[in-house]
Formats: structure tokens, sequence, C-alpha cells
């Protein structure tokens, strides 16, 4: 099992370290024991993604240079600028320029899953949205996650932890979470461009494995 595949059944962000995959684990494992009459195909999955992440190193974090102060701004994570970028061309080819209004919306399944590409032709209902709206009915970034590997993703981030970017505000619903990131009204799109690609950047899951709504 890869990483990223392991993270994503204990529902991880990418730059978890042994202490946050050990304490993760043991509280799924608590929930999820046949003997407390948690599903045995699900215990097995997740010990598998254990002993993974146990056997694998852990992305290296940057150090800090020698005669340097030792607190240092916080970087953005690994491909959340090209991310944004992408993420800003996008809402700039779809802006109307008579209203300014802009919005994109994009679909995936959850971190790492195999399926992510194959998002346009699943039901809606397993599906995670992307939305990014500047103008018009208002100015956000929204994150809806359905499947059970996202929802534990999202539900493991320190929203006030990474470097996000903004605020975001988590609301929890019977079948979907849902993440929103709310910049002023007149803020242009890199303004929702960024955050929304450090919240995925955060997550571990890239612009890459989305794919338009169709």
């Amino acid at each position: 099992m890869r990483r990223d595949e392991a993270l994503a059944v204990l529902g991880l962000p990418a730059d978890a370290g042994p202490d946050a995959v050990r304490r993760r684990f043991r509280a799924l494992a608590r929930e999820r024991h046949p003997d407390r009459g948690g599903d045995p195909a699900a215990f097995a999955e997740l010990d598998r993604a254990y002993a993974a992440l146990r056997d694998l190193p852990a992305p290296a974090r940057p150090g800090v240079a020698r005669g340097r102060p030792s607190r240092t701004p916080s970087a953005p994570a690994v491909g959340a600028d090209g991310d944004a970028e992408i993420l800003a061309a996008a809402l700039r080819a779809r802006r109307d320029p008579a209203t300014g209004a802009a919005l994109v919306r994009l679909i995936s399944v959850a971190p790492g899953a195999r399926r992510n590409r194959l998002a346009a032709a699943l039901p809606e209902g397993t599906l995670s949205v992307l939305a990014l709206r500047v103008g018009g009915a208002g100015t956000e970034a929204r994150l809806t996650v359905r499947a059970r590997a996202a929802r534990r993703a999202v539900v493991a981030l320190a929203l006030d932890g990474p470097d996000l970017g903004a605020p975001w505000t988590r609301r929890r619903g019977d079948a979907a979470i849902e993440l929103r990131c709310t910049p002023r009204a007149d803020a242009g799109v890199e303004a929702v461009a960024g955050p929304a690609a450090r919240l995925l950047s955060a997550l571990g899951w890239p612009v890459a494995d989305w794919v338009p709504e169709a």
C-alpha cells in the first residue's frame, strides 16, 4: 500500500508524522475492532495501512539553516503555489466581462483515491465538490466532501494549524462535511484560489486529482 493510500485510510494529511499516525491508528482501532462490533474487513484495511506507514519513512521536513532565527514563517505546502495558479486561471477563464463574476466547480472522490480521474462517471452522492466563486452570488471557496475517506481527512485537518492562507470554517452534516472560506466581497481570484490550493495541499489532494464538473 502506498503512503498516500495509507494516509487516506487513516484520514490524515500528507505531512502527518509518526506520532500523528500512531495516535490516529489507536483511536480508529478502538472504534473498529471486531470485538467492539466493528467490521473485520475495515479493521484489516486499517491494520494494513498502519503497517505500511510504519515501514515507510515520513516526508522530510525543511530544517532551519544555521545562523538564522529558529522561528521562521511557515512555508506553503509543496504544490500549493502551482495549484493556486491553475485555479486562478480557471476562474479568470470563466469570468463574465460584464459582471466580473466567475464560478468554477471541480469534482473528485477523496485524497489519494484511485477513482478520482473517473469522478465524472460516478454517482453524485459519492463525490466531493470544490466550488470557487468570485462576485455574483458571493465570493468564497467551498469544499464539500462525502466519501468516507474524504471526511476522515477533513476531520483530521487542524484548520488553525497549517498555514491555509485564510480562515476556514467546518460544518458537519449527516452525509457530508463542508469547509468554507469567505474572503472580502471585492477580493480577486487569487484571494479565493490561494486558500483553496493550500487547503488541498494540506489534505494531500492536489488539483490534478480533480476534474471539471460536467
